[in-house]
């Protein structure tokens, strides 16, 4: 051996290679390395088996693929992370349930709305008689007087360490 380099050199592969031909992050792609600098142009371009981080799905099926494909795991992208990830199990929780999700705008729209009106922003009836089940304002103030009269004789004790309990 004419040449005394202990380096291990790579110079092809044969079968599968987890990295590469797994489902993985756009981030920790092999077959389109992440760029450096990263911008939204140069991040992109992905593989079949790239996911997005934001919405832990395809990158395929990304709807926000132009801004999500920036995503490298970072403090902000892991909060926009769990940020996606609330939002989807609130509206799979309200489809089991059998309810619609309103959208951010619809919401706004609504508080906008009670914020007008001359009664202080009393809440608005939802359409389709969605608010059936719930309970109205004058029923809930009913309901919290009745527990706040269940625990007014409520006293909290405290004992001092090894002290008995009174009632023993």
């Amino acid at each position: 051996m004419a040449d005394l380099d202990d380096d291990v050199e790579f110079t092809g592969s044969t079968g599968t290679n987890p990295l590469r031909d797994m489902p993985h992050m756009r981030h920790d792609c092999l077959v389109h390395p992440w760029p450096r600098p990263a911008t939204a142009q140069s991040c992109a371009e992905c593989c079949a088996k790239c996911f997005c981080y934001v919405c832990d799905g395809p990158a395929s099926e990304c709807k926000l693929w132009d801004e999500h494909c920036l995503a490298d795991g970072s403090a902000e992208w892991v909060r926009k992370r769990a940020q996606a990830k609330r939002k989807r199990e609130a509206a799979q929780r309200a489809q089991a349930a059998g309810r619609q999700v309103d959208s951010a705008e619809a919401v706004r729209q609504r508080f906008a709305a009670a914020a007008d009106t001359d009664d202080g922003g009393a809440p608005q009836p939802a359409p389709d008689g969605a608010d059936a089940g719930r309970p109205t304002r004058d029923e809930a103030e009913v309901e919290d007087e009745e527990s706040e009269e269940t625990f007014a004789t409520y006293a909290p004790c405290h004992f001092a360490r090894g002290q008995p309990h009174p009632e023993l």
